[in-house]
């Protein structure tokens, strides 16, 4: 029941977000959404909860097919607002969700089967639902797709060449920015040695989800906490603070 709340919450929030900030299903240039990035965490988890609801065998075919339906929405919806990083750890992690529904001996025909899949939906798609989804990722920033992450991941790399043991733990003006990376973020502020016990707490909790994932019933209600905690720890790798923040993601 809270799992249904929540999702539906997301919707409802996502789309007065579209309807009144923005001027409906129509790709911006300028980003319009409160709190883009922290809306695309919990709109990428409510794709993966509602997915999982879908492969739900206990439940009728038409409440099924709604959160099917639901799915679909959110993922046009996380474009929409243009929560680009959101909606590429959405897709990953649900073309893992269709792999863990074949047995490990079919691996290899899942993998044929998907890449074949995916080519015919890229030919039937028309051309509107392309454009929808190049402009998404690219209007206003066709000279930098990464809005200038990389240049910072590069200063960061370049500064950590000469200060990889204490970082910037002077807290000195840096000319890169702030990294929007998680780890390579820490490691610039503290460096390994200041660093160290955060980075072991993200890398051992990466390590329990990947490991439980892989392990457990990811479509037994009690296991989606793993799963969905997939979704934080990949935007992480675009973004500052995640997994552990902000709060109200």
């Amino acid at each position: 029941f809270i799992i249904y709340v929540f999702i539906f919450s997301v919707v409802y929030v996502i789309l007065m977000q579209i309807m009144i900030k923005g001027s409906g299903f129509v790709i911006e240039q300028l980003y319009y959404a409160d709190a883009k990035n922290e809306l695309g965490v919990v709109g990428a988890t409510s794709v993966i909860l509602s997915l999982l609801m879908f492969f739900n065998k206990d439940r009728k075919k038409g409440f099924r097919i709604l959160f099917l339906v639901v799915a679909i929405i959110l993922l046009i919806s996380l474009l929409t607002i243009r929560a680009r990083t959101a909606v590429l750890v959405s897709v990953l992690s649900v073309i893992f969700i269709l792999f863990k529904k074949f047995d490990s001996k079919n691996v290899f025909y899942a993998i044929i089967g998907l890449v074949i899949l995916i080519g015919i939906i890229y030919i039937l798609l028309p051309s509107v639902a392309k454009n929808y989804i190049y402009d998404s990722f690219v209007l206003g920033q066709e000279n930098d797709i990464t809005s200038d992450r990389m240049t910072r991941n590069e200063g960061a790399v370049n500064f950590l060449k000469d200060n990889l043991l204490f970082g910037n733990i002077s807290g000195k003006q840096l000319n890169f920015g702030w990294v929007h990376n998680y780890p390579l973020g820490q490691l610039v502020s503290f460096g390994i040695v200041f660093g160290f016990f955060d980075l072991l707490l993200y890398f051992y909790l990466l390590v329990v989800v990947i490991k439980n994932v892989l392990k457990k019933n990811i479509f037994d209600i009690r296991n989606v906490g793993y799963i969905v905690l997939l979704i934080p720890f990949g935007i992480s790798m675009a973004e500052p603070t995640f997994p552990f923040g902000p709060g109200s993601a």
